[in-house]
């Protein structure tokens, strides 16, 4: 792809080209597409409109070759679909720029103090020593893992129990399921 910057003259000539063979009706077309984009960046309110106007002209005649007019016989919406992906760039450019006072109320928000005690842990505890000795190894080796290298513990554990990944993630499955049903049963049983 051509870099913006290197746009010259002649991919100008080749941009009014496509919009029309008549050079003086190319240039009406163009101020009326220039006015009709830029309108639609301050509708969907973009942060500097012109600027983007003059992005999707660049981006757009650096693309004018790939225009097909038998996909679709309007110019304008080939410029339009450009525009379109400008906004959702100038939307994400402006998430990332967001100053971290705005996002204060979600920094500090506290989370719940995770229990140590209490009828669910019970409850959990007795359904870990009703599982057999090698599903509670299990169950609790995959809790365990944490940090960056929990895929290459994972490879580990599949390697030593000769599962593929599909076959442990089943076996994990399976097992946390009878975990959820005796805890959920042991929880009624205590109500």
């Amino acid at each position: 792809m051509k870099n913006v910057s290197d746009l010259g003259q002649t991919e100008f000539d080749a941009l009014l080209g496509l919009l029309s063979g008549d050079r003086n009706e190319a240039g009406l077309k163009y101020e009326q597409l220039r006015e009709g984009l830029l309108r639609y960046f301050i509708f969907k309110g973009c942060s500097d409109p012109p600027r983007l106007v003059d992005e999707t002209f660049d981006r757009v005649a650096a693309k004018v070759d790939t225009f097909d007019p038998q996909i679709s016989l309007r110019p304008d919406r080939f410029f339009y679909g450009f525009a379109a992906h400008i906004v959702k760039e100038d939307r994400r450019k402006a998430v990332r720029e967001q100053p971290l006072e705005e996002n204060e109320p979600f920094i500090q928000a506290e989370l719940p103090e995770p229990q140590t005690d209490g009828p669910d842990l019970d409850c959990l505890n007795t359904c870990l020593n009703q599982l057999d000795p090698a599903d509670k190894k299990l169950v609790l080796e995959y809790h365990s893992i944490s940090g960056k290298s929990k895929s290459a513990v994972r490879q580990e554990m599949f390697d030593r129990l000769n599962l593929t990944s599909s076959a442990f993630y089943t076996k994990i499955s399976r097992v946390k399921a009878k975990l959820r049903k005796c805890v959920a049963e042991c929880k009624q049983s205590r109500m």
